[in-house]
């Protein structure tokens, strides 16, 4: 049984969703007393999914006894845009003092010296 979104929940009847109810507690009562025995069971991470969608119905229920309505959103996922910065703001930090631009050498690869050369370089 998948995870039931609010929108879903929201969609069935009052019928519909007591009796979906009743059978995530059941799943839940079977994945506990499996837990109980000393048992590992099927999905390990199904009793969280289970506990998470009986505390959505039930709040559902809830909302409906005290008469407050919600609306029923779908999201669509949005795509995400680069955000690119343009080169007058990237100019237009302000520099801290005290640091300098120039890096030395610390993007140049270093050339290893053999005992040969430090010889020489002795002499």
């Amino acid at each position: 049984m998948a995870i039931l979104r609010a929108s879903e929940v929201r969609e069935k009847d009052d019928a519909e969703m007591e009796s979906h109810l009743d059978e995530l507690k059941k799943k839940l009562m079977k994945i506990r007393g499996v837990l109980a025995s000393g048992g590992i069971p099927e999905d390990v991470g199904k009793t969280r999914e289970i506990k998470k969608t009986i505390a959505r119905i039930m709040t559902i229920q809830g909302e409906k006894k005290l008469g407050l309505k919600r609306e029923i959103k779908k999201v669509l996922p949005q795509p995400k845009e680069k955000e690119e910065k343009s080169v007058v703001e990237e100019k237009s930090k302000p520099e801290t003092p005290g640091k300098q631009e120039n890096r030395g050498n610390l993007g140049k690869p270093r050339k290893l010296k053999t005992k040969k050369e430090e010889v020489e370089k002795k002499k």
